[in-house]
């Protein structure tokens, strides 16, 4: 498996912070607020591998949601294109478009073909 080296020296310098929003800021930093107290407050109760297992299902999803970019699009523009295509009889299928016009797969046809 080929992996491409990304030598667009623009992204390459690009600042980690510089394009993100701020409600994906506040994410991550309750994240590491959450990860922080429940390392202090749990660990010496329960131990120190079982608090970080409580940790990471804890911190998950903000971390999920501060992170999140699939085709350029943060979480909560994904979750309202993906709701609007819904509506709208569109799916996501892989990296397909597709329009389902009723429920059977005969009536399906591609819109568009991702990579």
């Amino acid at each position: 498996m080929n992996h491409p080296i990304n030598s667009n020296i623009e992204k390459m310098n690009k600042n980690f912070w510089s394009d993100k929003k701020l409600y994906q800021i506040v994410c991550m930093g309750l994240a590491v607020v959450i990860a922080g107290v429940v390392i202090i407050f749990i660990a010496p109760k329960v131990g120190t591998t079982t608090s970080s297992y409580i940790c990471a299902i804890a911190v998950l999803p903000l971390a999920y949601v501060a992170m999140f970019n699939k085709n350029g699009l943060d979480f909560v523009a994904f979750m309202k294109a993906r709701r609007n295509n819904i509506q709208n009889g569109k799916l996501l299928c892989g990296n397909r478009m597709v329009e389902n016009n009723n429920s059977s797969i005969k009536n399906t046809k591609i819109i568009k073909k991702g990579r």
